[in-house]
């Protein structure tokens, strides 16, 4: 699989039309990766040349970007680059355990997730002020379509033809952005929260966020990450997100500042369109009321 990534990537973006002019970022965290880690190197190289193909019918052009972090990823540096990916390896991550001050959060952070402090790493995402749009994306994604119209809504005026921009249907709830709206996402409805069934209070999916990169945005949420309290019931300064997969680390996070420090800055997308996770049942198995407390439920199965 790599060596057909390899002898690909070198002119792959050749073929890309001239005439692009918006550079969109898709961005990657690799924090954990050694030189024979085949389940981490394998689906970097298919989602970066799903990137390269997608192009190829899309009105933007494109960038590859993986952060990697030297401590524990340095050994698969050679590697993402040969199938794509441009490394930008740190040295430290956005937040070091010690730094957080809540004793809770530390002790919590580590737990109910995959990688702790270092899914914070995603965080990053923000920092790629070159480039008006990011994406990052886990490694176990797949493009299949061009995003265009979501590039279009993130770029143009809320007012713009909605044939160029995203239609309602391809929104939750058809709340469109607004002007102030920096941070495009999907939910995991499936799995929900543990501790209450209001959709507002579940977690973002980590595996897709769209941003308008800031840097600003970046150090604001390093220091609210450090300043935060988080408990494993209460959750985010005693206002819930919590009770799922990932609450205590950037699921949870920004399900929580988006609402209560940015409130009308994050739009979430339809989850049957954007980032897909191929659910079963749209029903609550107990209830059988819509897990998205909507009156009709979409399948995301049809």
């Amino acid at each position: 699989m790599l060596a057909k990534e390899e002898e690909d990537a070198t002119d792959e973006k050749k073929e890309i039309q001239n005439d692009k002019k918006v550079t969109i970022a898709y961005v990657i965290s690799i924090t954990s990766c050694q030189a024979n880690a085949t389940h981490v190197l394998d689906g970097a190289a298919i989602l970066a040349h799903s990137i390269h193909l997608v192009s190829q019918n899309s009105t933007y052009d494109y960038a590859r970007y993986a952060f990697v972090y030297e401590q524990e990823a340095a050994e698969c540096v050679s590697a993402l680059e040969r199938v794509g990916w441009k490394t930008i390896v740190e040295n430290k991550l956005p937040l070091e355990k010690d730094q957080i001050v809540d004793a809770d959060f530390r002790k919590h952070v580590d737990k109910h997730g995959c990688c702790g402090v270092k899914e914070f790493m995603k965080l990053k995402v923000y920092t790629l002020e070159d480039h008006p749009i990011a994406v990052h994306l886990d490694t176990d994604a797949l493009l299949l379509k061009p995003m265009d119209r979501l590039y279009n809504t993130m770029l143009l005026a809320p007012d713009t033809d909605t044939n160029k921009t995203l239609a309602d249907d391809h929104l939750m709830f058809h709340k469109r952005p607004t002007n102030a709206s920096d941070f495009f996402f999907t939910r995991d409805y499936r799995q929900g929260s543990k501790w209450t069934d209001d959709p507002s209070q579940y977690g973002v999916q980590g595996g897709f966020l769209a941003v308008k990169p800031n840097r600003t945005m970046y150090e604001e949420l390093i220091t609210r990450l450090t300043n935060e309290t988080y408990g494993l019931y209460r959750g985010w300064s005693g206002m819930g997100h919590s009770g799922f997969w990932g609450a205590s680390q950037i699921q949870g996070f920004l399900s929580y500042v988006y609402e209560h420090h940015y409130p009308g800055q994050a739009v979430e997308l339809n989850r049957c369109i954007y980032n897909a996770m191929i659910n079963d049942s749209p029903y609550h198995k107990k209830t059988g009321a819509c897990l998205t407390k909507e009156k009709e439920c979409q399948d995301c199965r049809t």
